[in-house]
């Protein structure tokens, strides 16, 4: 009976410090059923005569709601640099951007779109798909596209006096 807790135990070891899980309020939510099997399958094979300590029990579960906790901030900061990235690859498009090309080389272009690829932020550059972390420098662009002025306003925005010719 005891090498089932202890292989249950050694499982739950190998689950908390293996790879990370693309969804950490699934994994928080099976931890917890499966701290909780654990547990009940140390009650259930426990010596009668040596109970499990209270104190030890205790700090199972406080360890385990940390852990929970560390999962959820983990998730939350995912959360908060892929907010981040959105932003600032949103605020390059219309810019002119220098980047490192697939050959490894520095190319410059006009940012016409951005997208996500799971998890990863991609800008179209003059076509090409450019990963956001390719980018190494941004400028405004240098086009001479005339500037487009309201009725009654110059290029620079200044209201513009009629004349009248004589």
């Amino acid at each position: 009976m005891t090498t089932t807790v202890e292989s249950s135990r050694a499982a739950l070891i190998a689950k908390l410090t293996g790879g990370t899980s693309t969804s950490a309020k699934s994994t928080s939510n099976s931890m917890g059923e499966e701290f909780m099997a654990l547990l009940l399958t140390q009650l259930r094979n426990q010596n009668p005569m040596e109970p499990m300590d209270n104190n030890q029990f205790v700090s199972q579960m406080t360890q385990m709601n940390s852990l929970m906790q560390l999962e959820k901030m983990n998730s939350f900061l995912e959360l908060m640099e892929l907010s981040g990235r959105f932003s600032s690859a949103s605020n390059l498009v219309g810019k002119e951007v220098k980047y490192t090309n697939k050959a490894g080389q520095e190319a410059t272009g006009l940012v016409s779109s951005m997208s996500f690829k799971g998890n990863y932020v991609t800008l179209m550059v003059g076509g090409v798909e450019v990963p956001f972390e390719n980018v190494l420098g941004v400028a405004m662009p240098t086009s001479t596209t005339p500037s487009i002025s309201a009725p009654g306003q110059s290029t620079v925005g200044e209201p513009v006096t009629p004349t009248t010719a004589v």
